[in-house]
């Protein structure tokens, strides 16, 4: 009878250990998943964040370039408007428009 009670009982620890273990092996398996998700978020979070900063700084660029933009437009329209006489014709070009020129023909 003691021999038989020894081996009930090692079977139940034997039971018992594998149902540990089985345990053990989903909570690990549950962790690593969870951290799959955790580290997916995180990367999505920063990818999105580092959109957002590259088109924060194309906006500022630009914000900042277009009184410069702006100047240089101005610049080129004064020079037109002007017919400025030190601007030789290089050869083989045509020379710069004489926009006065073209206003006193509209006034005919």
């Amino acid at each position: 009878m003691a021999q038989e009670a020894a081996i009930i009982v090692a079977t139940k620890n034997k039971e018992q250990s594998e149902a540990q273990t089985i345990a053990e092996t989903a909570r690990a398996l549950a962790i690593a998943a969870e951290e799959k998700v955790t580290t997916a978020r995180a990367t999505e979070i920063a990818e999105r964040d580092k959109d957002h900063q590259r088109d924060r700084g194309a906006q500022v660029a630009e914000t900042n370039a277009m009184p410069i933009t702006v100047m240089a437009e101005a610049e080129k329209a004064g020079r037109c408007q002007q017919g400025r006489s030190d601007q030789r014709p290089r050869p083989g070009r045509r020379p710069p428009p004489d926009h006065a020129r073209d206003r006193r023909q509209g006034a005919r």
